[in-house]
């Protein structure tokens, strides 16, 4: 079974941005024009699903919009799963990339493939479907894929460079949290968990906390994603953190989409 919103998108000649953002429980295809969102379908599942399953899932979507197709430029690919390693270029290398994702694939049909980071200072080595990405490939010509954790270093990168404090960073993402140090506008640490409620959220970043050696007391905790001051996350949060904010991202401002989008930073985000 599957949740999802009817497919709109406007029928002028005008030039098109889709990037497909692809978990295995959820699968959204965002339209851009100049930037700016003008159209997103969500399709939420009831269960995890496999990448055979999402594949026909997109499939079924390029069918609804047929005519559209043709307006659709470029085209980007997000994939949101648990396989990603970041690594320093300086110690990366193409003969050891398996080594270092054999622990995380759990199918022959997957590759790996590698973002740049922070001005070529750190990869992120990660898993894609290849079939997904042949057929978009056979669709589109060419297309750029990323992984999810790749944009929210770039995102956050953005703001401890126009504020020199170190902070940490948590990502709620549906049932997903995401936590990120930045130290002297370095990342240095990167995990994600899997929380069922605030208090899974408490006891990973207090676990977090601890391996980085670091004081709920004295550093900066910037929330963001699927969190506000009146949930039940961000009051418990909120009695054991001193320095604690929830950020406010101007590209999430869309009324026709806003629950949608504050849901996932990255999805009214044009990359």
């Amino acid at each position: 079974m599957e949740i999802g919103q009817k497919t709109i998108l406007k029928t002028n000649n005008i030039i098109k941005s889709l990037i497909i953002h692809i978990d295995n429980k959820w699968l959204v295809f965002c339209v851009f024009f100049d930037e700016e969102l003008i159209s997103l379908n969500k399709l939420i599942f009831t269960e995890k699903k496999t990448y055979t399953f999402i594949l026909k899932s997109i499939k079924k979507f390029f069918k609804s919009i047929k005519s559209d197709l043709n307006k659709i430029r470029f085209l980007k690919v997000v994939y949101y799963n648990n396989t990603s390693t970041l690594v320093p270029t300086s110690l990366y290398s193409d003969k050891i990339s398996k080594n270092l994702l054999k622990f995380n694939i759990n199918s022959k049909t997957y590759d790996g493939i590698t973002d740049n980071l922070l001005n070529d200072e750190l990869k992120n080595l990660y898993t894609h479907d290849k079939k997904i990405n042949n057929y978009l490939k056979e669709k589109f010509k060419n297309f750029d894929c990323f992984h999810y954790t790749s944009l929210l270093v770039k995102e956050f990168q953005n703001y401890v460079d126009t504020n020199f404090t170190d902070r940490i960073f948590l990502n709620f993402n549906n049932n997903r949290l995401d936590i990120l140090y930045f130290k002297n506008k370095k990342i240095v640490f990167f995990n994600s968990f899997i929380y069922e409620n605030e208090v899974d959220v408490l006891y990973f970043l207090t676990f977090s906390v601890r391996q980085l050696n670091l004081s709920l007391e004295d550093i900066l905790i910037s929330t963001c994603g699927n969190i506000n001051i009146e949930s039940k996350i961000y009051e418990l949060l909120y009695k054991y953190v001193r320095n604690i904010e929830v950020l406010e991202m101007n590209h999430l401002k869309n009324k026709k989409y806003n629950f949608e989008l504050s849901d996932n930073i990255l999805l009214g985000k044009f990359i």
